[in-house]
């Protein structure tokens, strides 16, 4: 959030399309290294505070539009775009948990079925 926090820093981009490059990088590699944990909550929570962090940076920058201009021009469909650059979304990305064990050392419980004892450990 800080970095999100210091990207949309009025002064530091000229259009929204710069800011939209710099920004999902970061977005995009946060998203890739946290994937693997219990995250999904955190990632909708991330992609809200960019997404309005963007859209005030936008209303900022544009302080004639009003808001059904803002929204026709710059978030068609509720999407963040500029002409090719879009905005990275954080909610979309999937989860996959990450497998401690593999496939190579055995499951203690597995063989716990009814009626047989636990394994000693």
């Amino acid at each position: 959030m800080d970095k999100v926090r210091g990207l949309t820093n009025r002064r530091k981009h000229r259009t929204l399309a710069d800011l939209l490059r710099q920004l999902n990088p970061v977005l995009r590699g946060w998203c890739n290294y946290f994937r693997h944990g219990v995250s999904k909550q955190t990632f909708g929570y991330v992609d809200h505070y960019s997404w309005w962090k963007i859209v005030h940076w936008i209303r900022k920058r544009h302080l004639k539009l009003n808001w059904g201009t803002i929204r026709r021009r710059f978030l068609s469909h509720w999407e963040i775009h500029d002409g090719d650059a879009a905005m990275f979304r954080p909610r979309s990305v999937a989860v996959a948990r990450y497998r401690f064990r593999g496939a190579r050392i055995p499951t203690p419980w597995a063989s716990v079925g009814p009626g047989t004892p636990a394994p000693v450990a």
